[in-house]
């Protein structure tokens, strides 16, 4: 083992004698590289090329110095601002240049004017598919008939003030229930004939606001761009919005919250439009909300939720709402000072009479003041006539249901004279270059949809979603917005 250690210990002070005279080899012969590169340098700098090349170089400074000044002069002389002026002046008295000039600038402007026209007219829009995914309704047979379709025409950019969107989230509500059974169809079949997209009466798209991202955008479209973040409604004769793409007239577009997804947005403006104009209807401003006591028959109704903010964002306090057992906690996150818990399904058929909801609520409502404005919400199965025994004298009765429209009713003779006077209406909008609008749906414009966006984007507002459904399951969505276990918004992604 000894011997072992000594050998190597040999091998290891060989190899360091070698490496040690390697270096020193390698360091003489870098030295003397070097200074015969030094050496070099020098003479190459000394000699009478390297003299000539200094001597080039110092005229062709000289020169480009030299055409620097007579540049700055020539400038200076031909751009003197009173000598252009003296020579236009000078043209401008000859009377060929002038009519040159004249004609000149009526040619410019005109050529601009043809060439700007051509280029709109020629623009066309831009359409990635023919073809869209829709949940539509095929007929008024109730909610059985909604279904989900891959045919239906993508719309397109037909008038200047349009805004083709793509969809990423929808909302379905009650009002998607009511089109489902027939409401508005006597309107909805009279106006199908000016829908770009589509001129016959069904399928019906379903769905009343959405949010998604900006496609393209009309030429008189000012306040948005492609690319922005928008959520939009639709008054219920209108195609709706459960959809991959839709167009929308740009008074009926609010940019998107920033705080939430689309998701959330989605379900804010068709029934946070409702809310504000139920709040406008009863005339309940910040200088007047002291005091006042309301009551909203379905807090946890999609257009409940926002309602109850919306009047404690005013400085409302005295909140009563009814509500079943499974939502009045979220009732209570939002505001309500009071809530009232209505059984809906009794525990047995004797005791049906004494635990219907509209029993309870009477009983409930005795016990309480009067009140200012009732906010009807949600169907309580009681008349607008027993409700107004629990408001105060001057108290009003506010129903944000999609009740019976009238014109639904009409037979073939005062049908004729609606269908008339809507003809008539579309024709004077059309001269005026109006939009198809009033036709007794509620206001819903971008300026409520600004005040809503206000609101979310500074934490006063919450946007309250129960479930998120695919396309596909759009029956089950409605069947869930008409349950009674149904809590804010039900939404649609395509996603």
């Amino acid at each position: 083992m000894d011997e072992i250690i000594f050998r190597g210990s040999q091998k290891l002070e060989n190899l360091q004698i070698q490496l040690s005279l390697a270096a020193q080899q390698s360091r003489v012969i870098f030295q003397a590289y070097s200074e015969r590169g030094a050496v070099l340098a020098n003479q190459a700098w000394n000699s009478p090329k390297m003299a000539q090349i200094q001597d080039s170089a110092k005229e062709l400074l000289l020169w480009i110095l030299q055409l620097a000044d007579r540049s700055k002069d020539a400038v200076l002389r031909v751009g003197d601002p009173r000598k252009f002026l003296d020579r236009f002046i000078t043209l401008l008295r000859n009377e060929m240049y002038r009519q040159r000039l004249i004609f000149g600038c009526i040619g410019f402007i005109l050529g601009g004017v043809v060439g700007y026209s051509v280029a709109n007219f020629m623009q066309k829009p831009t359409i990635f598919l023919s073809h869209m995914q829709a949940a539509v309704c095929t007929s008024y047979n109730g909610i059985d008939c909604a279904t989900l379709i891959d045919d239906v025409p993508v719309p397109h950019i037909e008038e200047s003030d349009d805004i083709l969107v793509q969809i990423k989230a929808s909302s379905v509500c009650f009002a998607d229930v009511d089109i489902c059974r027939g409401y508005g169809r006597r309107l909805r079949r009279l106006l199908s004939r000016y829908n770009h997209s589509s001129k016959t009466e069904f399928p019906i798209i379903l769905g009343r606001s959405c949010s998604g991202i900006v496609l393209e955008i009309g030429q008189n479209v000012t306040k948005f761009d492609i690319g922005d973040e928008v959520y939009l409604s639709a008054p219920y004769w209108a195609q709706g919005t459960v959809s991959e793409f839709c167009v929308a007239k740009e008074f009926r577009v609010g940019h998107k919250p920033k705080r939430i997804g689309f998701e959330g947005a989605a379900g804010l403006p068709y029934v946070g439009s409702l809310a504000l104009n139920a709040i406008n209807m009863a005339g309940i401003t910040k200088e007047n909300v002291e005091g006042k006591r309301i009551l909203v028959c379905g807090a946890c109704t999609p257009i409940g939720c926002v309602l109850i903010q919306y009047y404690s964002i005013l400085g409302g306090s005295e909140i009563s709402t009814t509500s079943n057992v499974k939502a009045a906690p979220v009732a209570k996150a939002l505001g309500a000072d009071d809530v009232i818990i209505v059984q809906n399904q009794p525990v047995s058929k004797l005791d049906l009479e004494e635990t219907s909801e509209p029993k309870l609520l009477k009983k409930e409502l005795e016990l309480r003041d009067q009140f200012d404005v009732i906010f009807v919400t949600k169907n309580v199965d009681l008349s607008r006539l027993e409700l107004k025994k629990y408001c105060k004298p001057n108290g009003q009765i506010i129903s944000t249901l999609s009740d019976g429209l009238f014109i639904d009713t009409l037979g073939f003779f005062l049908g004729g004279f609606f269908w008339s006077y809507v003809r008539v209406k579309c024709l004077f909008q059309n001269i005026l270059g109006l939009p198809h609008s009033n036709f007794g749906e509620p206001e819903m414009n971008s300026s409520q949809l600004d005040i809503l966006t206000d609101l979310v984007d500074n934490m006063q507002l919450q946007s309250v979603v129960d479930k998120v459904f695919h396309p596909h399951d759009i029956e089950q969505a409605l069947e869930h917005v008409e349950s009674m276990n149904s809590i804010g918004s039900s939404i649609i992604t395509f996603r």
